[in-house]
């Protein structure tokens, strides 16, 4: 981050804001929003001193589409800034503003928009559901979360994996190799490799990517490697990265990302890479099983509701239910008569996976349904935050199988568990044990993941954390 005492940055800053002062009152306020995005993005990236450098536009184009700022909106803001720089004492004789803005307006001409959120959900749809796909999918998603996993690793190689040299120590490799690995053969995906030649292979394999891309309505980029780099960059993107960073993740850009190819690639240490895709893949494959509340339609009971769940799921039941009841004495005649009476009627608790919900819904839509988010049929489904449910059931005085109690100082939270910070600016919000650094106070780092995938980093000392389950699954 520069130091905003006494850098080129600062000077920049202050003397595009003093251009402003010249400038309509009508139109000072399109200005100011354009320094203050420009500010933004300043502070916040590696190379600042390198603006009006060509790579530095790229990634400040990438900042602002990052923001959910349009194409045209995103060009006004650099037009608004490009005139008040060349009146600075900082400009120097250069056309990187008109230069680079022609590689911008190909783009948006071309019709190449390069953040879709709505592809990266479907994908996402795909990753989260891995474990209940199809025998007709599962293959393709499992090479397609193979390749996720390892920043985009070619189809090809991946259908000549032999099971012996899959290194398992990645958790969601493993599940793969459970999936698909047969001691009735060696390689780990069932291709029919030794009756095929490599060309054959190749065009099986992306075959089997191409059914699944086209059963999900997922356009094709060039190819099925170029689109899953191009699904890697986006994800990147919307988890809060620079342009800069996505090529120092993946090595370059997706053939259709003009405007990324345009930044310069960071030059960061693996460890540090490494840890921004774990960002990226914890986006993809985080399907945690938390509460939601469902509701039951009318007279219908909650045995009811079971029995019918019961008919489709059997023993392997996914859900765990929880449905409180009070103990009512009653005194009828000389008898002392217990009801037990529903703390909530007609709301019952669940716990489950987010891909989960929808099929179970599919079969018992008719007796029930689960609330979302916008109180609308096709919203997100409505998950309650953990600590919220905990209080809900230390006032009721029941509690569900996850939640767990202990003495003060009972709990040594780990690395990788989920923890609730208990004190302070950020009281009540979950985050991840990223780190643990032991003296003579022990001081854990955190990660939050919010539900705009951006990352969050924040220190915390021992006495303002409680852990949320001590198996650190969430």
């Amino acid at each position: 981050m520069p130091d905003f005492e006494s850098t080129y940055v600062t000077q920049l800053l202050s003397e595009l804001r003093m251009g402003i002062v010249g400038k309509s009152k009508l139109s000072q306020p399109s200005y100011l929003k354009a320094v203050k995005n420009l500010e933004a993005f300043l502070r916040t990236y590696f190379n600042a001193d390198s603006f009006p450098k060509e790579s530095t536009l790229a990634d400040w184009m990438v900042f602002m589409r990052q923001q959910g700022l349009s194409p045209k909106t995103a060009l006004h803001y650099y037009d608004k800034v490009s005139s008040l720089y060349n009146k600075t004492s900082c400009a120097i004789a250069s056309s990187t503003f008109q230069t680079f803005k022609e590689i911008i307006k190909e783009q948006i001409e071309s019709s190449v928009d390069n953040f879709n959120n709505d592809l990266l959900n479907k994908v996402q749809r795909i990753t989260k559901a891995a474990s209940s796909q199809s025998n007709e999918l599962s293959l393709a998603t499992d090479i397609l979360l193979y390749s996720l996993i390892y920043r985009g690793m070619p189809v090809a190689d991946i259908a000549k994996l032999k099971t012996a040299n899959v290194d398992r120590t990645d958790t969601e490799v493993a599940e793969i190799v459970r999936r698909q690995a047969s001691p009735a053969r060696k390689y780990l995906f069932d291709l029919n490799q030794s009756r095929l030649t490599a060309r054959q292979l190749n065009a099986a394999v992306e075959n089997k990517i191409l059914n699944l891309f086209q059963h999900y309505d997922i356009p094709i980029a060039h190819s099925i490697d170029n689109t899953i780099k191009s699904i890697i960059a986006q994800c990147a993107i919307r988890c809060g990265m620079s342009g800069s960073e996505v090529l120092a993740i993946l090595g370059k850009a997706p053939l259709e990302m003009t405007l990324l190819s345009s930044c310069s690639k960071a030059e960061l240490e693996e460890a540090t890479t490494t840890a921004l895709y774990s960002t990226v893949k914890s986006w993809f494959f985080d399907n945690p099983r938390r509460w939601y509340p469902m509701k039951l339609r009318a007279r219908v009971t909650y045995q009811e509701m079971q029995d019918h769940v019961r008919k489709y799921y059997d023993d392997k039941c996914p859900f765990e239910f929880f449905y409180p009841y009070d103990e009512i004495k009653k005194r009828i005649g000389k008898k002392l008569v217990t009801e037990s009476v529903p703390v909530i009627k007609d709301i019952v608790f669940f716990r489950a996976r987010v891909t989960d919900i929808f099929p179970l819904f599919c079969k018992i839509g008719d007796i029930a349904w689960c609330y979302t988010t916008t109180g609308k049929p096709g919203g997100d489904y409505a998950a309650i935050p953990r600590h919220q449910f905990e209080r809900f059931q230390e006032t009721i005085g029941q509690f569900t199988s996850d939640y767990e109690v202990a003495p003060i100082g009972g709990f040594e939270p780990e690395e990788g568990e989920r923890v609730v910070v208990l004190s302070g600016l950020l009281a009540d919000r979950e985050f991840d044990i990223s780190k643990i650094e032991d003296g003579d106070n022990t001081v854990f780092q955190l990660r939050m993941i919010g539900d705009n995938g951006i990352q969050w980093r924040t220190r915390a000392r021992k006495h303002q954390l409680k852990t949320t389950n001590a198996g650190g699954n969430g």
